[in-house]
């Protein structure tokens, strides 16, 4: 019974030394297949875009359902990508998308509201810090 049970153990160690990826391959290899660079840079764009209009009193209705319409299937899209091979790079991306997807939200009827022009503002702030901080994680767990 003991011979087996060390057995069973000593496969088990074998076969999990054989499928074992580095971090960094695994992240690296995510990164690429799923466009993050691209797709952090798309949203940081509409992102200022969304700020530009929630800022100017000027942006009316329409604007701010473009603007804000296009950052949140930015958002959505990026959400997709998730998970990353890294836990703490896919929580704080998922913080970043959710917080620009609620910017999004808010910002879109906020054309007649200035509270609501400023609670946007901050969650674009928000998500844009997570964004920068998740995005640092990702060319952290990148290095071999």
């Amino acid at each position: 019974m003991i011979r087996r049970l060390g057995a069973v153990a000593l496969a088990g160690v074998l076969l999990a030394g054989c499928g074992s990826v580095k971090l960094s391959t695994a992240m690296i290899s995510w990164a690429h297949d799923n466009g993050f660079a691209a797709s952090a840079k798309t949203l940081s764009i509409d992102a200022a875009h969304v700020a530009t209009a929630l800022r100017s009193a000027s942006s009316g209705v329409n604007e701010l359902h473009t603007v804000t319409g296009v950052l949140l299937l930015a958002a959505q899209s990026a959400q997709t990508q998730l998970p990353t091979p890294d836990d703490q790079a896919t929580n704080l991306l998922n913080g970043a998308y959710a917080s620009l997807g609620a910017a999004a939200n808010v910002g879109y009827n906020a054309a007649a509201s200035p509270l609501k022009r400023a609670q946007a503002l901050g969650l674009l702030a928000q998500g844009l810090a997570k964004l920068s901080e998740g995005s640092a994680r990702v060319a952290t767990a990148s290095i071999p």
